[in-house]
């Protein structure tokens, strides 16, 4: 794809929890599932300063929605129930938010005053959140080029929320108030390689500060992206640092996609859409499609034939935005392209197209569920064929797995902020700020150069240290544990492997670190996943593991009588295929050794029983 002729422009926004006490009081930050007392609230959109109201939160107050909020105590308190004014700021945030915009070499501000930013979505229990500037205009760097930093700033993190049942969603307060790094670039990169090292870069600079928590979704990134004919598209809350890329690529495919089907809704002469809604409920009495369970209402969309089910990202279809759309009121749709399906039939088919008027180049859409529910829904539906036939819609994104990405929200704009007048200013005296900048940690490429140079290791190893964030453990096995480096790096792959099978492992990494550090000597690379695993599922530490699964390392005269009882059993082989037989051999070998030696040392020991059989 030529991103240079597509246009591409990319922004982010990365948030960062920091590992300090709550905001606005002294709670601490520890995310606990045991709660002590619950709260309800419902949420109302307020005007920003400028007598608006945010788009956002307008649609978010459609969903009719109520919160109920549970926490326990010592991890919440009146400020976060909205039940107290918030105390000062948390000096030690504000301490480390100024560390951070000076590594970037940002205008820091003189006072930091906090603003109010509508959000009804539950998250907040006062209905909004606050959030200060810091500073302004950084730097970042990247091998693309590099990029500005318009604002760095200190905010709240959300509530988290647990389950939706119904109308209600269910949070926890524990993590509402900690504290917040939000770094926001300019739309300057070009590249979906270059978003992804900026957003490492970023990440490093604010670990460089050792006041980082650690752990799933203590790292945020939000996405913008745009090319030309487009749209600004948000998706929010990419936690994955190499998901960024995959998202800014599918999202290109996208937007190319949705433009191309617009310009072919403009070439069939399709300017407005249809808007009314028809029951077609007795079509389906007696149905044998399962899922429609009440009335059926449906639209005809003119001149829609066949691009509900275009594909616009790889299994996602324009068909599918519209249900994203929909969902705020049902599950899903049903469309033209897609039926006959779930059990509709083609005569079900033919006289709905029959009600609906529905002609050879048109499309229709029905959905089921009580009468004025499904109205609402087809409206969404309606609303986003219109902004089919404008182009892309700004919108706010939900990331998933694969790269791809869902609808969640309209962008949100400038009308959602307003002054919070319960907190007074910080003050940013010079003489802090002087010896604060004469005591910065070290920066990533600073921190890179020094690990290249004292420990013998290529540029390319040492970044990714840091982008693992194991540079601690790294020196210790280098200067206390005498670890090969080809065996660390087995040991953070490894690692790294175990994180992704493993999503709530019982011992933290530091511990899997240092322990098996203390215990690696005799054991084979072949061996480290089965020791690692066994360590996070039992919570043991590395000699004990190893001593309850019985690993160790095998001698070298024990490895030779194991290899040349294989050759031995497999003669007959060896006979018939000559040299050609050393990699079965290798493997049967591998299997019976497994966990007591090397593949290195297995394959020079064959080699020389092999040698002395010819």
């Amino acid at each position: 794809m030529d991103y240079d002729k597509l246009g591409l422009k990319v922004g982010l926004e990365i948030h960062a929890q920091l590992d300090t006490k709550k905001l606005f009081c002294s709670c601490a930050t520890e995310l606990l599932d045991d709660q002590d007392f619950s709260f309800m609230r419902r949420l109302r959109p307020t005007m920003s300063e400028l007598g608006e109201i945010d788009p956002a939160a307008k649609d978010e107050f459609k969903k009719g929605m109520e919160n109920l909020y549970k926490t326990s105590i010592g991890h919440s308190c009146l400020v976060y129930a909205d039940e107290e004014p918030p105390h000062d700021p948390n000096s030690e945030a504000v301490t480390i938010l100024l560390q951070i915009a000076s590594m970037l070499k940002a205008d820091i501000v003189d006072k930091i005053h906090f603003m109010r930013k509508v959000v009804i979505d539950g998250s907040n229990v006062g209905g909004f959140q606050r959030t200060a500037l810091v500073a302004l205009n950084g730097k970042a760097f990247s091998e693309y080029g590099n990029v500005l930093i318009p604002v760095i700033c200190l905010e709240e993190d959300a509530a988290r929320l647990i389950e939706t049942s119904g109308k209600t969603k269910i949070w926890n307060i524990d993590r509402l108030g900690t504290p917040l790094v939000e770094i926001a670039t300019d739309p300057s990169m070009h590249h979906p390689r270059q978003a992804r090292d900026i957003a490492l870069y970023l990440g490093q600079v604010m670990k460089a500060t050792g006041r980082l928590k650690r752990g799933i979704g203590t790292i945020r990134q939000d996405v913008n992206v745009s090319i030309i004919g487009g749209a600004r598209v948000e998706i929010k809350g990419v936690q994955e640092l190499n998901l960024i890329e995959e998202c800014v690529i599918n999202e290109c495919v996208r937007q190319v996609n949705l433009l191309e089907i617009q310009k072919e809704l403009k070439r069939r002469g399709v300017a407005t859409i249809n808007e009314n809604t028809h029951d077609v409920s007795s079509v389906f009495e007696g149905t044998a499609c399962k899922i429609i369970n009440g009335p059926v209402l449906g639209i005809r969309l003119t001149g829609f034939s066949g691009f509900l089910g275009t594909e616009v990202q790889k299994g996602r279809r324009l068909g599918t935005e519209m249900a994203d759309y929909a969902k705020k009121y049902v599950r899903g749709i049903f469309h033209s392209d897609e039926l006959p399906s779930y059990g509709i039939t083609p005569e079900e088919v033919g006289l709905v197209k029959e009600a609906l008027a529905v002609g050879d180049g048109d499309a229709f859409v029905l959905v089921t569920g009580s009468k004025s529910i499904c109205r609402l829904a087809l409206k969404e539906v309606i609303h986003r064929a219109h902004l089919a036939t404008e182009g892309i819609p700004n919108e706010t994104r939900r990331p998933l797995p694969d790269g791809n990405s869902q609808y969640m929200r309209p962008l949100p704009g400038r009308s959602r902020m307003y002054p919070e007048t319960d907190i007074y200013p910080v003050v940013v005296s010079d003489a802090e700020l002087k010896l604060l900048q004469e005591n910065l940690p070290q920066l990533p490429e600073e921190k890179i150069k020094r690990l290249y140079s004292n420990y013998g290791i290529t540029p390319e190893n040492a970044r990714k240290i840091l982008e693992w964030g194991v540079e601690d453990a790294f020196v210790a096995s280098q200067e206390r544990y005498n670890m090969a480096f080809g065996k660390f790096l087995r040991l953070m792959e490894t690692l790294v492997m175990l994180s992704r099978d493993m999503k709530s492992a019982a011992v933290d990494r530091d511990f899997l670190l240092y322990s098996f550090m203390e215990a690696h000597e005799p054991l084979p690379l072949e061996s480290y996943e089965e020791v690692l695993r066994h360590m996070a599922e039992h919570s043991t530490g590395a000699r004990e593991t190893i001593s309850s699964i019985g690993i160790s390392r095998a001698s070298d005269d024990d490895i030779r009588k194991i290899i040349r009882s294989v050759i031995k059993e497999n003669s007959a082989m060896l006979e018939g295929r000559g040299k050609q037989a050393f990699k079965p051999l290798m493997g049967m070998a591998m299997a019976k050794l497994k966990g007591k030696c090397d593949g290195k040392t297995i394959s020079a020991l064959l080699k020389e029983e092999l040698e002395k059989e010819h």
